[in-house]
């Protein structure tokens, strides 16, 4: 499903959903909060792979879902470690 440069395609991505919803807890409308199963969010970018008919399949599952911002300048430290850490790992890997 990955095209030649290795980057990921939307059907990549709902694959990804597919496999991930079953492993999630989804929240039952109706039901008091202490029976509920404890909730995880999906958190994802605006990338071209992610796309609305993702967002509708994910909300006709019961998965809470966020699509950050196309720039998310509080998430902008966060990049520069993760920066570090795989040019660390590239020079483990690579030595």
């Amino acid at each position: 499903m990955a095209d030649r440069d290795g980057g990921l395609k939307a059907a990549d991505w709902r694959l990804f959903l597919q496999l991930l919803i079953p492993k999630l807890g989804v929240y039952v409308p109706g039901w008091p909060w202490h029976r509920q199963l404890s909730d995880c969010v999906v958190m994802f970018t605006n990338a071209p792979i992610h796309n609305v008919t993702d967002d509708t399949f994910l909300r006709n599952n019961g998965v809470p879902f966020w699509r950050l911002p196309a720039y998310s300048p509080d998430l902008k430290l966060i990049e520069c470690v993760f920066n570090d850490l795989k040019v660390n790992i590239r020079n483990l890997v690579c030595m």
